[in-house]
């Protein structure tokens, strides 16, 4: 159709210039005036010329504005099918890190069951001994204690570190695959403001709960001693004080009575453990006293003999005890058995039962040895033995 306009336009063009040539060189030529309709006709072709010109530039115009049109409409649908291809990437990406979360976190819940098993077994073997001993032989029961619970806890160590690097090849590829999935979103991803905020937080949560057992993996790590320390000759009594001193007992209006005998005596080991050692004893007091009660902290200089030292599982010699008391709400037997196992508390969700069997684990590396005398509503006394360091 724009061919035939074109084509017709240069007809009406060329038609034109014949009458403006007719009008303008006939007259001279011939001595015949021009009819009187031949003006009226020159009119008429001028205004159809103009028409079909306008009309020509019209439909020109609007085909200009639809093609525009058109073309934002594809570059609008092609933008719109790449953020959805996009969006639709980063949500099989985020489902797969969420798969693999799951599988970790179901592979953890295996483990812990398994160590719950394994220390079920454990203390229904003991508690079987115990009994056949007490009938026969109560004073090697008593002798032997000691050595049943280092069998317990090396058993217990053995599974926790299994369980650790279990749970550490899980955690290094949640991180590496957020860490990747972070760096594509900042150097090929390109999306709305809104999605992309969104898919950082989602990143975010994540690496926090993948922070989170890290931690948790460092504390158990802590209580089979993989880590490797450096003990150095301390005074323990000032780090006592700092330790006490960094607890708040307002609250609990705890009284802490310290009750020192020691001179210049000092005992091989590394700072830090022993304050967070500290650390949990004070934690564990506090929780046993609700309201009024009083935390007392003793040191004396003690020499074991051979029949003294053999049911600590200790040799002869001398050693720096350290007493911890409370007037809490103390421990039955019961408790008292399992009271150095992981995860086990008689707090509920309060607390992730490792403050204990950390404990255990500083003392039993220190060749050190833990003592507990407790009942219900009778407080408790804690003895730990650390042998003293002679330069």
């Amino acid at each position: 159709m724009q061919k035939k306009l074109i084509t017709c336009v240069i007809y009406l063009l060329l038609g034109k210039c014949l009458l403006v040539f007719i009008s303008l060189l006939l007259p001279e030529l011939l001595p015949v005036p021009l009819p009187s309709w031949f003006g009226q006709f020159n009119e008429a072709l001028t205004l159809i010329l103009l028409s079909l010109l306008a009309y020509y530039w019209f439909a020109y115009t609007s085909q200009q504005t639809q093609f525009k049109q058109d073309i934002i409409a594809q570059q609008n649908t092609d933008k719109l099918n790449h953020e959805k291809n996009l969006q639709q990437h980063l949500q099989q990406h985020l489902q797969e890190h969420l798969e693999q979360l799951h599988q970790q976190t179901t592979a953890n819940d295996a483990l812990k069951q398994q160590l719950s098993q394994q220390m079920n077994e454990s203390n229904q073997l003991k508690q079987q001994l115990e009994a056949h001993l007490q009938s026969q032989q109560p004073q090697q029961l008593q002798q032997l204690q000691p050595l049943q619970q280092q069998q317990k806890m090396a058993a217990l160590k053995r599974l926790a570190s299994g369980m650790i690097h279990a749970q550490n090849n899980h955690l290094g590829i949640v991180i590496g695959y957020a860490e990747l999935l972070e760096m594509k979103m900042e150097n090929e991803m390109h999306l709305p403001d809104i999605l992309e905020q969104q898919v950082r937080d989602y990143i975010k949560e994540i690496n926090k709960a993948a922070r989170t057992a890290e931690a948790l993996n460092d504390r158990v790590r802590y209580f089979y001693r993989q880590q490797q320390n450096r003990p150095k000759p301390l005074d323990i009594e000032p780090l006592i004080r700092q330790c006490c001193a960094q607890c708040s007992t307002t609250d609990a209006q705890v009284d802490i009575v310290y009750d020192f005998s020691l001179e210049a005596e000092q005992v091989l080991l590394e700072a830090d453990d022993f304050m967070e050692t500290i650390n949990h004893l004070i934690d564990n007091a506090m929780q046993a006293m609700t309201g009024n009660g009083t935390l007392t902290f003793s040191t004396s200089l003690q020499s074991l003999t051979t029949a003294q030292a053999k049911p600590l599982a200790l040799s002869a010699g001398v050693y720096i005890m350290l007493g911890i008391s409370d007037t809490g709400c103390g421990m039955d037997e019961d408790t008292q058995r399992q009271m150095y196992d992981p995860y086990f508390t008689t707090k509920g969700d309060q607390t992730t039962g490792l403050g204990l069997s950390q404990v255990y684990g500083f003392v039993n590396s220190s060749s050190a040895a833990i003592t507990v005398d407790s009942a219900p509503e009778q407080g408790c006394q804690m003895t730990i033995y650390f042998p003293l360091h002679r330069q």
